[in-house]
């Protein structure tokens, strides 16, 4: 396009183009940067989360979480496998965000670089929910059953037949308690 409006000496709309053109030639670097960035980071980021799944499947993360009960809540997926995710997340939020600072956009930048401080800030308060989520959780099955064996040593499961309700649950069924 500059050869064309050179060759038609349209000097109006060549230098226009030309300041476009120069303009665009002179980002790639900082786009570069920023694939690069973003391309080495993911790459990192997935081999850090596949050791984190690995050393604390290794560690028994998963067995403790299947004594828990979370091997119901969780399904297929194992909570290394959630707790990688995690740390995978952690790692690929940075990253991305370092990327767009190398693109030097400060629209772009200056808001994800406060998301991230406002978002890394809140992870000590995250994983104490968690935790606090995950003991109440703990304790609420332990109270659960040490209820259900008290209602059924005190004979609660025929309370249905004494009244004429109904009939003393079999084995293997739903019980009152």
């Amino acid at each position: 396009l500059p050869a064309i409006l050179d060759a038609l000496q349209l000097t109006g709309l060549l230098v226009p183009v030309q300041g476009m053109i120069s303009k665009g030639l002179a980002y790639l670097p900082n786009l570069f940067a920023a694939a690069l960035i973003l391309l080495v980071g993911w790459f990192a980021a997935r081999i850090v989360r596949h050791i984190s799944v690995n050393l604390m499947a290794s560690v028994g993360v998963n067995e403790i979480g299947n004594r828990a009960g979370l091997d119901q809540l969780l399904g297929k997926q194992s909570l290394s496998d959630l707790l990688g995710l995690f740390v995978y997340a952690l790692l690929l939020i940075p990253i991305s965000i370092a990327s767009l600072d190398a693109l030097r956009i400060e629209s772009i930048s200056a808001p994800a670089s406060q998301m991230l401080t406002t978002l890394l800030s809140a992870v000590p308060a995250v994983v104490t929910a968690v935790l606090v989520l995950f003991v109440a959780f703990l304790a609420g099955r332990f109270v659960a059953s040490l209820i259900t064996d008290l209602l059924t040593k005190l004979g609660f499961n025929a309370i249905l037949a004494v009244l004429g309700v109904g009939e003393e649950p079999a084995d293997g069924k739903q019980t009152p308690s």
